[in-house]
């Protein structure tokens, strides 16, 4: 009883504050029981958690920072959702025992926990709704097959309209705050959900390394009050287009859809509704 008092005052009170919506499911014992099975590390920005198609019998628990979750398609990364801190990754895998279908890496520095797969056999005697109960909790957060459909819904609901002429960009830092690096590039294609554009890109890792990233993009056409106005969003894909020419493709999301006559306003300020007389 002792030894059991000590392991619940141990539980760091900053891990209870993060999951204190796991902890309203579970018994003081069963959390504390499911806190002393965790490993807990520190992750580095682009560090790999877990690689796609890997055998990985491990449930995360993001405790801060953020994760991004990735697949490649063609050659190309392309991000699948940012998750952040009281999030748990990996539920798929570690209740149904199938192999990851995307990959996750840290988007700058993270604190994660992770839960072994065999800790639930040890459970099962004293502790036999301690998995149901986490599995229940996992299933509240949106299933990855879910977001896959989400995104062919949203490529099929935005209609992609070509568009050229120059477009700059700004990376924002992990506060969403101007992190100084910008660059300008050439636009491809754009819809009231997002934009995509050209860019020379000196390094293909460095490529890689802006997949997650939030973004700060200025238009042509969309000043208000004679002043350039800027959309958030964040890069969802990188894709070689020129590669010998270190040229890609920056696709973006943005935070918040566009109105149908704020993007009529960027197509007149654009090249081809000039021809057109938009």
């Amino acid at each position: 009883e002792i030894i059991e008092e000590e392991k619940r005052a141990a539980i760091d009170k900053g891990h209870l504050e993060v999951w204190s919506a796991l902890y309203d499911v579970l018994s003081v014992d069963e959390f504390s029981t499911l806190y002393h099975c965790l490993e807990h590390r520190r992750y580095h920005n682009e560090e790999l958690i877990v690689s796609q198609g890997a055998l990985q019998n491990s449930l995360f628990f993001i405790n801060s920072g953020k994760v991004k979750l990735f697949f490649r398609e063609e050659g190309s990364d392309v991000l699948v959702k940012t998750m952040v801190p009281g999030e748990v990754l990996g539920a798929g895998t570690f209740f149904d025992a199938s192999v990851w279908t995307i990959s996750a890496a840290s988007l700058g520095s993270s604190e994660i926990s992770s839960l072994q797969l065999k800790n639930l056999e040890r459970w099962k005697e004293e502790y036999p709704a301690l998995e149901s109960k986490l599995s229940d909790f996992c299933s509240s957060f949106e299933r990855i097959d879910q977001f896959f459909k989400k995104s062919n819904r949203d490529r099929r609901q935005f209609k992609r309209l070509k568009i050229s002429g120059r477009i700059s960009a700004t990376l924002l830092n992990s506060e969403g705050q101007n992190s100084g690096v910008s660059t300008k590039g050439e636009l491809s294609d754009i819809s009231t959900g997002g934009v995509s554009f050209f860019v020379r890109i000196s390094k293909k890792e460095n490529a890689r390394l802006l997949l997650g990233r939030g973004v700060r993009v200025v238009l042509p056409g969309s000043e208000v009050s004679g002043q350039a106005a800027g959309r958030q969003g964040v890069i969802m894909a990188v894709r070689g287009y020129h590669v010998m020419e270190n040229e890609y493709s920056v696709h973006v999301k943005f935070d918040v859809n566009m109105h149908h006559h704020e993007l009529q306003r960027v197509l007149q300020g654009s090249p081809e509704g000039a021809r057109a007389g938009l």
